[in-house]
């Protein structure tokens, strides 16, 4: 099986990705990470600064510079022969990058796409009573929010608990989500056919998330985070 090598742009602390990160730190003969971008200072720089990946913080002006920046990100992960980058990061990427790493850019949202869009999402899916909180992962493009959708999860909003407290639910499940489908790729369970998602070995149901990987790793990871 092939080892994947691991890319991964922060723009804010990341950290759900970050624990994500420290699993997959552990599955040597899957993956590799190899380096971080920081498109910015930001508190991501901390949070992953003891950790062994090389890092990048991008000192460049994102709205004035973003295609060179891009570029650049191009370049160095071509050169590492990156397999896979992993986003956390509210910056639109663009021209060789998209181009050359189609279907390799993976992105969570932080709501059920292709309905919700945007930002602060939840907040306003709370504020308006709305009965769920999801996840979606993604491969992106040109477009915001955009892309291949892969995997997604749902759970209801209980409103006999604060906001802070279906959050702290609402973290697990982003763990869940973007975990199953980064665990689905680097084991090529997933592949994309005339521009759509397909799986290999994955069960469809009514479970939190969907497709779910029916890899026992997966099923001892989801039950850890919600028991």
């Amino acid at each position: 099986m092939d080892i994947y090598n691991i890319a991964y742009i922060i723009s804010n602390r990341g950290a759900a990705l970050f624990q994500n990160y420290l699993i997959l730190e552990k599955l040597k003969d899957l993956c590799s990470n190899k380096l971080v971008f920081f498109t910015e200072e930001c508190e991501g720089e901390k949070l992953w600064g003891d950790q062994t990946l090389d890092k990048i913080t991008i000192t460049k002006n994102w709205k004035k510079e973003r295609e060179e920046i891009c570029d650049y990100i191009n370049d160095v992960c071509t050169d590492r022969k990156i397999d896979l980058i992993i986003l956390s990061s509210g910056k639109l990427l663009c021209g060789k990058l998209l181009d050359n790493f189609k279907y390799k850019i993976l992105n969570t949202h932080p709501a059920l796409l292709p309905s919700f869009k945007g930002y602060n999402v939840q907040s306003k899916s709370w504020k308006f009573n709305f009965r769920f909180m999801g996840i979606t992962t993604h491969f992106i493009d040109a477009e915001v929010d955009e892309g291949n959708l892969l995997c997604q999860g749902c759970m209801p909003f209980n409103y006999d608990k604060t906001y802070e407290e279906n959050l702290e639910e609402w973290f697990k499940l982003w763990k869940i989500v973007q975990m199953n489908t980064i665990y689905l790729i680097i084991t090529n369970k997933l592949t994309i056919v005339e521009n759509n998602a397909t799986f290999s070995d994955v069960v469809f149901n009514t479970s939190i998330v969907t497709p779910k990987s029916n890899s026992i790793f997966m099923s001892n990871y989801i039950s850890n985070l919600i028991n």
